[in-house]
């Protein structure tokens, strides 16, 4: 079957051939259409055939460089993640092929009866000195090596996989005898809550009571009570006034730098600074100041912000070093509104923003000081405040966070004043036009809060 446009470019030909054929009869205006659709089906299907080859080429060019990524689907258990190698990673483990063709099926052995297991997470894997054991335990492997080459071959759908039921009991004692647990690091649940007794308990109850919840925007219908306490329960963590709730800590990021960046004039960004070097800042109305290596959300925020219309300046200062964003903060124009964005925990390296510093800066300047909190909150602190909180620090404009990390859960946050937080509600993007979370999910990261504290 040809695409949609095939089909066009093959009728506008056959009305060309046809009108053109046989000029005599039709009128010249008949062929002029006729020749106008030709052209018109030829420069689609020109410019249809150019995305593919685009799209082709960028792919390409992702597995040249080892950059193409997989997703691999995962079935959770009782555990806070334990995982299975199935069949099909075990062969192609063995068999030294790249794991980006694999599929990863957790294991599905039940932990319901067992205590909560703060475990992280496991792989269970064949180790390859036992694969003569299973290929004579479990003869169906040999049929499916056969089958798993098609697949790397393109030649099968990887859901025709065998064996990838997620029945526990469709594995034999042999193949759960070998099954080894091999811990990841590779997850965001730092504290193994997100299967804790008291989050399932809540999310359940939740659930069994009011299903999703509402499903809308929380301006339009989506916000309850439940929504509320959470907030408020944050703000009473954070030590701030309010705090308001976004569908995740990236969608916060963006929302946050966007919309106070953008309270400035309707004008086009001017300025960009980065590295050793800062180019000239044409009396901007507000300037922001990230640090090289914040997260991507923070990132994509202040690109926003600097094609959103507003008179905005983007420098870029290196990571952690205050001398640097001190200079550039000298180099702003005075009457600009400054506005530093950084992480408080950098994830990719482990190390800390120096908030003290920051703060000290913050009073030479008067710039508004906004830090993600993501990978701090419930984990830095005497209550799990973040960093600011280990730090002393409590001078802070705007703490953004995650519920979706240590808190085991789903969301995003942004704990501030109860001004910014009615300037985000009705300015942020992320909020105002995404559905609110659902109220099981709320459930769970309130209960989480609550055994954090404990």
């Amino acid at each position: 079957m040809m695409r949609p446009y095939k089909d066009c470019v093959t009728i506008y030909r056959r009305i060309y051939i046809v009108c053109c054929s046989d000029l005599c009869c039709c009128r010249p205006a008949v062929a002029t259409a006729a020749a106008a659709l030709h052209n018109t089906a030829m420069s689609v299907l020109s410019s249809n055939d150019a995305w593919a080859s685009w799209l082709q080429h960028s792919l390409q060019k992702l597995r040249d460089n080892n950059l193409e990524r997989m997703l691999r689907p995962l079935v959770p258990t009782g555990c806070t993640v334990q995982v299975g190698d199935e069949q099909c990673a075990l062969i192609q483990w063995v068999a030294l092929m790249l794991p980006t063709h694999t599929y990863l099926v957790m294991s599905c052995m039940t932990y319901l009866d067992q205590p909560w297991q703060r475990c992280g997470v496991h792989i269970a894997c064949l180790a390859a000195a036992s694969l003569a054991l299973l290929l004579l335990c479990e003869p169906q492997a040999l049929i499916f090596m056969e089958e798993h080459e098609a697949w790397l071959r393109g030649q099968q759908s990887p859901d025709s996989c065998p064996d990838l039921a997620l029945d526990p009991g469709s594995r034999s004692p042999a193949m759960q005898q070998h099954l080894n647990r091999i811990v990841l690091f590779s997850v965001n649940d730092y504290l193994g809550l997100s299967t804790h007794p008291a989050l399932k308990a809540a999310a359940a109850n939740a659930a069994w009571q009011v299903g999703c919840g509402p499903r809308s925007s929380a301006l339009v219908s989506g916000f309850t009570t439940e929504h509320r306490q959470l907030e408020l329960e944050l703000a009473r963590l954070k030590g701030t006034e309010d705090a308001l709730l976004f569908p995740t800590g990236f969608s916060a990021n963006v929302a946050v730098v966007s919309v106070l960046a953008s309270a400035a004039d309707n004008s086009s960004a001017v300025g960009y600074a980065s590295g050793d070097t800062a180019t000239t800042i044409k009396q901007p109305k507000v300037v922001i100041f990230s640090d090289e290596l914040n997260h991507a959300s923070l990132i994509d925020g202040a690109r926003l912000a600097l094609r959103g219309g507003s008179d905005v300046a983007l420098c870029v200062y290196r990571h952690n070093d205050l001398a640097h964003l001190e200079q550039l903060l000298h180099q702003a124009p005075a009457t600009a509104r400054k506005l530093v964005i950084t992480d408080s925990l950098f994830s990719m390296d482990g190390d800390f923003a120096d908030l003290q510093g920051l703060v000290a800066l913050k009073r030479c300047w008067g710039f508004l000081l906004v830090v993600d909190e993501a990978h701090a909150t419930l984990v830095c602190g005497t209550h799990g405040g973040g960093a600011a909180e280990m730090m002393g620090v409590h001078e802070l404009d705007a703490y953004v966070g995650t519920l979706s990390k240590a808190a085991g859960a789903l969301g995003g946050f942004v704990a501030c004043s109860k001004d910014m937080r009615q300037l985000l509600l009705n300015r942020g993007r992320g909020v105002v036009y995404s559905t609110a979370l659902p109220v099981p999910v709320v459930a769970a990261a309130r209960a989480a809060l609550r055994v954090s504290q404990r």
